[in-house]
């Protein structure tokens, strides 16, 4: 059965476009909204009540669509599977993806019972192209790109706008993984790469490449170090500036935005936020990572923070001795879960401040914290869902919102930041 159906919106999480038919709530890759576009739905109504599929054919292109940047991008739905799913949006004009953007936060938020009134614009961070540190690619069969939507098949980038200089990368591909035949399945590598200051990279894959560290510098321009399946090059760090506030030392195996910029965009807000507060110390700061917010923090109050990843907190000491501040600062290097679990958390925080993955805080370890009862919360979250989740649990304990900020921290894509400050 053959239907013709409008985009209404844009989903989160994979950020396909949404209609409805039949009783059905369609999920169509590399469509925008008001595109008019032809699905097959034969045996649709028998199986499910969402599905995801392609279009067969573009009807009517929306008047927000607009032809993308690059070349790899989708550039009309029934050529989708083709297209390189790396910047899924592109095809969208930037003042409608920051629409699209604040209608997710709404849906989000408005699911939960404690609805917010979404702000009437999205903060952004700098240039929408070339913006990216930091990135993930795949290699198979000699090729090295990003997944196309809908599949495991990789379509094959060679200059990526998004990465500030892609010959890097294709320094690499020489070296790609030989035990992988082709580029179509589930078998890729996948190469976690950060392009740092003075035109450096670090390289993270969690299998061999075919040569050793020795070899790849020699090829490689730039390249600063690797780890290759867990062992480390003796690589010491790669700094990455950020625009206001200089560099932070980070690896490409921990995490870090995706950018400088929109780092540079959440440390402004993070200083704006602790300038604001009465006496916000001392903070607990959870999910800490490299310290690249401890050094913001810092210059407002003492800090005690909470970082599991080995990859993340080896770098913590070095970043604060690169920023020093007058705060006093720790680290517990575990979970938070274990933090709040074994009570290794042995003071009265006036403020929590919360930066979690992007699967959000385990409920009884956010549970734990409320019991802290800090005066201030401040919660970073990059899914709108698990943001209102984890804010819900605030609320119930009393909490009330003094903000909501919206940051497009990645243009082009269907992610971006939420900043939440909660009092009591």
């Amino acid at each position: 059965m053959i239907e013709t159906v409008t985009i209404e919106s844009l989903a989160g999480g994979r950020g396909h476009g949404v209609a409805h038919a039949s009783g059905i709530t369609l999920f169509v890759p590399g469509t925008v909204p008001g595109d008019v576009v032809e699905l097959d739905l034969t045996g649709a109504a028998d199986r499910r009540r969402w599905l995801v599929l392609p279009a067969l054919r573009l009807v009517h292109p929306s008047q927000h669509r607009i032809k993308p940047a690059c070349t790899h991008a989708c550039d009309s739905p029934e050529h989708v599977t083709e297209a390189c799913g790396g910047c899924p949006w592109m095809n969208l004009s930037l003042e409608q993806q920051r629409v699209q953007k604040l209608a997710i936060v709404s849906r989000a938020f408005s699911s939960t019972r404690n609805p917010v009134k979404t702000p009437s614009e999205v903060s952004t961070a700098g240039p929408d192209l070339g913006y990216r540190c930091r990135t993930r690619m795949n290699a198979a069969g000699g090729h090295l790109g990003f997944f196309a939507p809908l599949s495991h098949r990789i379509v094959d980038v060679a200059a990526c706008l998004m990465v500030p200089r892609p010959e890097l990368h294709n320094q690499l591909r020489p070296f790609l993984p030989a035990g992988v035949a082709s580029s179509r399945g589930s078998g890729s590598a996948e190469l976690r790469l950060l392009y740092g200051d003075d035109d450096r990279l670090h390289l993270t894959v969690d299998q061999a490449l075919a040569a050793d560290f020795a070899t790849l510098r020699d090829a490689v321009s730039g390249l600063a170090g690797v780890r290759l399946a867990g062992r480390e090059s003796g690589f010491e760090g790669l700094p990455v500036d950020t625009p206001g506030f200089g560099p932070v030392t980070v690896s490409s195996a921990g995490f870090f935005q995706a950018g400088p910029h929109a780092n540079g965009l959440i440390l402004r807000e993070i200083e704006r936020i602790m300038s604001g507060l009465d006496r916000p110390g001392p903070v607990l700061e959870c999910y800490a990572g490299s310290g690249n917010l401890t050094r913001v923090l810092r210059q407002h109050a003492d800090v005690v923070a909470v970082e599991s990843d080995p990859q993340s907190a080896r770098f913590f000491g070095r970043n604060l001795r690169d920023h020093p501040g007058p705060g006093k600062v720790s680290l517990l290097q575990m979970s938070v879960e274990e933090a709040v679990r074994s009570r290794k958390i042995t003071f009265s925080p006036r403020t929590i401040v919360l930066d979690p993955p992007r699967e959000g805080i385990d409920k009884r370890a956010n549970d734990a914290l409320v019991a802290l009862a800090p005066r201030f919360v401040v919660l970073i979250s990059c899914d709108p869902m698990n943001g209102a989740r984890d804010a819900t649990e605030w609320i119930r304990g009393g909490y009330e919102r003094l903000e909501f900020l919206v940051l497009d921290t990645m243009p082009h894509t269907q992610h971006f930041e939420i900043i939440q400050v909660l009092h009591k």
